[in-house]
C-alpha cells in the first residue's frame, strides 16, 4: 500500500540554524531536511534522567514501544511494527544506527550514554535505509570531539543513584589532539535491582538490570577529508521475571528469565571531496552479538499448580531462545554537489538460532537452524530547484535479496526477491521559517521463515511488506 502524507512543519529560528541531521544520505540543517523527523539531543536526555531509548518514546509523535525483554525493544511507528520476538528470525519495521552500525532487531542496545544526539524518522525510510525502515529509523550517534571548536578537551562523570538498588555512572572524554585526531571515550554501567518482587524465591532482583559498554570513537579531518572510525563493546546480565496473573508487581515464577546480549562492532568512514562538483563517502561495518533470553513459561510455581482446585499437579514450563548474528556491510555513496546522491550498499549476515522448551525439567522442543542473507542495492536521490519557492527531491532504491534456510529437522530453503522503495517529495518555502511538503513515499519488509516442527515446508516462508 502507498501513502501520501502533507505534513506542515513549523521550524522555529534556531532550528533552522543551529540544529542538523545526520541519519540522512548527507548532514543537511533540519529545515532542509525534507522529512519528518524528532530530534532529541543530550540535554534532553540529562532533564529526562533518561538512559535508553525507551525513556524517549513518550516525546516522539506517533510513535509507541513493547517490551517483550528486560527493555523496550520493539518499537512502533505509526502503529507498524513488531512487539515481540519469541519465534523465527525477524525482519524489523523499525531499525535501528549507532555510528553507522546497523543495530536493528538489538533494541536492547539502545542506551544512551555517550550519545550527542537521537533522530527519529517517521514514516516510509526505504530509499534510505532499505528494509529495516519500513515504518521508520531511529538514528543515534556517539559524541564527537572536533565538532565543539571553543574546547579542546572536554571531561564528564555522571553518577545516579536511586531505590530499587539504582546505581548508573557514565564517564565520557573527548579530546582534540595535535595530530589533528580527535578522541571520544565513553564507559557506562547500568545498575537496578527492578520493580518487581518475586514472593516464591523471596527476592527483589528476578528483574535487575546490569549493563556495561565502551564506545571508542576517532575522528580525523585533513584537508578534503575526514575519516570515522567507531568501536563499541556491549554487555547485559539483565534478569527477566516479568509475568504475572494479576498484572501486580509480585510474580511467582520458579525458573527465573535472564535476558542477555554481548555485542563488538566497528564502522570505518572515509569522506573525501575531490573537487568543487564532486565527493564520496565510504563506510564498512562490522557487527558481531551473542544473545540469550529465557523466561518462566508457566509463570508460577509447582506448589501453585498443585494446590488450585481443579488443576492440582505439576505443572512446570520453561523456555530458552539464543541468537548468534554476525553482519558485515559496506555502502559507497557518491554526491554530486548538492544536488544528487547516488550509491551501492552491500551486506552479508548470517544468524544462528535456537529456541529449546522445558516441561518439568525435560526437554519438550528443541528448534535450531541458521538463516545466511546476501543482498545488494542500488539508490539514489535527486534534488531539483523548480522556483525560488518550489523543489522537487526524486529518490530510489532497488535491492535483490539471497536467503538460504536450514535448521536441525534437515529443512532446506532458498529464496530471491527484488524488493524496492521510492520517496518524492514537492516542498513549498511559505517564509524561512515554514514549509509545506507533499510526499509520496514507499518502504519494503523482507519476508521470512517459520521455524516451527509442526508447520509444512511448503508454508514455512512468508512474504515481505510494502507500505
Amino acid at each position: 500500500m502507498v501513502l501520501i502524507f502533507l505534513v506542515y512543519i513549523y521550524s522555529l529560528n534556531i532550528f533552522a540554524q543551529n540544529i542538523k541531521v545526520y541519519g540522512g544520505f548527507n548532514e543537511q540543517s533540519y529545515y532542509d531536511a525534507n522529512d519528518t523527523t524528532t530530534i532529541i539531543d543530550s540535554s534532553d536526555f540529562n532533564v529526562l534522567e533518561a538512559f535508553h531509548t525507551e525513556d524517549l518514546v513518550d516525546l516522539v509523535p506517533n510513535m509507541s514501544s513493547a517490551k517483550g525483554s528486560s527493555r523496550a525493544s520493539f518499537f512502533q511507528i505509526r502503529g507498524i511494527g513488531e512487539r515481540s520476538s519469541y519465534e523465527a528470525v525477524s525482519n524489523y519495521s523499525v531499525g535501528t544506527l549507532i555510528d553507522d552500525i546497523d543495530y536493528t532487531g538489538l533494541g536492547l542496545l539502545g542506551l544512551l550514554s555517550g550519545v550527542d544526539q537521537v533522530e527519529v524518522y517517521r514514516g516510509p525510510q526505504g530509499t534510505r535505509f532499505g528494509p529495516s525502515a519500513l515504518a521508520g529509523m531511529m538514528h543515534m550517534r556517539t559524541s564527537r570531539a572536533l565538532e565543539d571548536t571553543n574546547t579542546k578537551v572536554n571531561f564528564k562523570l555522571d553518577s545516579t543513584v536511586g531505590n530499587y538498588g539504582l546505581l548508573n555512572n557514565s564517564f565520557l572524554y573527548t579530546e582534540a589532539l595535535k595530530s589533528g585526531w580527535g578522541v571520544t571515550i565513553n564507559l557506562f554501567n547500568n545498575q537496578s535491582d527492578g520493580f518487581i518482587e518475586n514472593s516464591f524465591l523471596n527476592r527483589d532482583d528476578t528483574n535487575h538490570i546490569n549493563e556495561k559498554g565502551v564506545k571508542l570513537f576517532f575522528e580525523k579531518e585533513k584537508n578534503n577529508s575526514k575519516t570515522d572510525i567507531a568501536v563499541h563493546f556491549f554487555s547485559t546480565r539483565n534478569g527477566y521475571d516479568a509475568f504475572v496473573q494479576n498484572n501486580s508487581l509480585v510474580t511467582r515464577s520458579d525458573r527465573v528469565g535472564k535476558d542477555k546480549l554481548d555485542s563488538m562492532a566497528t564502522s570505518f568512514k572515509h569522506k573525501r571531496k575531490m573537487n568543487n562538483f564532486l565527493s564520496f563517502v565510504s563506510i564498512l561495518s562490522f557487527l558481531k552479538s551473542d544473545q540469550s533470553y529465557s523466561y518462566d513459561e508457566d509463570w508460577g510455581n509447582h506448589i501453585q499448580w498443585q494446590n488450585l482446585p481443579g488443576w492440582n499437579t505439576d505443572y512446570d514450563y520453561n523456555i530458552v531462545f539464543e541468537r548468534k548474528r554476525e553482519d558485515l556491510a559496506f555502502d559507497q555513496r557518491f554526491l554530486w554537489g548538492e544536488s544528487l546522491i547516488a550509491g551501492i550498499y552491500l551486506k552479508n549476515q548470517t544468524e544462528d538460532f535456537s529456541e529449546v522448551g522445558f516441561q518439568n525439567g525435560s526437554i519438550r522442543k528443541n528448534i535450531s537452524g541458521k538463516v545466511k542473507t546476501r543482498l545488494g542495492s542500488f539508490y539514489f536521490d535527486k534534488n531539483l530547484s523548480l522556483s525560488s519557492k518550489w523543489s522537487l527531491s526524486l529518490g530510489g532504491r532497488a535491492e535483490y535479496r539471497d536467503t538460504r534456510y536450514s535448521d536441525i529437522f534437515s529443512n532446506q530453503l532458498n529464496t530471491d526477491d527484488w524488493l524496492y522503495g521510492i520517496n518524492s517529495v514537492l516542498s513549498y518555502e511559505v517564509s524561512p521559517k515554514e514549509k509545506v511538503l507533499f510526499k509520496l513515499a514507499k518502504g519494503y519488509k523482507a519476508g521470512g521463515f517459520n521455524t516451527q516442527e509442526d508447520v509444512d515446508l511448503g508454508r514455512k516462508e512468508f512474504r515481505g511488506e510494502d507500505l
